[in-house]
């Protein structure tokens, strides 16, 4: 009977470190909204690495992530996703409807609309990144709040889980 304790004892505290280390680097998060559409719908259900980003990774362009609301009535509260457009040290330019990014023209397959309001023109400072999202004409992002600190960034969407016909990798 003893070594039957034991064991139980043994699953449940297995069990415990699994869950635990599941929640530690990974984060289950359900899109709201429509930002993201052509890439992410609303009610997508996705998985984010919550260590994406270390000493020996950096965020790149064209990464999904997940950070909170920088601004408004709602800031911190709730749960943005965008898509990287451009890192520290990159220049950033939206002129004529076109995304530039070094002197080159984005091709910017994963949107529908190929056009991008907006008068940008700066350099991303030392650890941020500049955010929009894919559904353009639909997106509060860095054209309206500026950059995003990457220590403020939560996750890196990894995988979508739902809708079961599109579960997958998101890239």
């Amino acid at each position: 009977m003893k070594k039957l304790r034991q064991s139980v004892i043994f699953d449940i505290l297995i069990c415990v470190i699994i869950v635990a280390g599941t929640l530690f680097f990974i984060k289950p998060i359900i899109v709201s909204g429509s930002s993201m559409e052509g890439t992410l719908s609303d009610k997508d259900y996705l998985l984010i690495s919550r260590q994406a980003y270390t000493l020996f990774s950096k965020p790149k362009a064209g990464d999904i992530i997940v950070f909170p609301q920088p601004d408004g009535d709602e800031k911190g509260k709730r749960l943005y996703i965008k898509r990287i457009i451009a890192t520290e040290g990159q220049r950033i330019r939206i002129k004529n409807n076109k995304v530039i990014v070094d002197g080159k023209i984005l091709n910017e397959d994963y949107i529908g609309r190929k056009e991008t309001h907006g008068n940008i023109n700066y350099t991303i400072p030392k650890g941020q990144v500049f955010v929009m999202g894919d559904n353009r004409e639909n997106s509060s992002d860095s054209r309206m709040f500026g950059t995003i600190n990457v220590k403020n960034i939560t996750g890196k969407v990894i995988v979508r889980l739902y809708p079961f016909g599109k579960f997958g990798r998101i890239r």
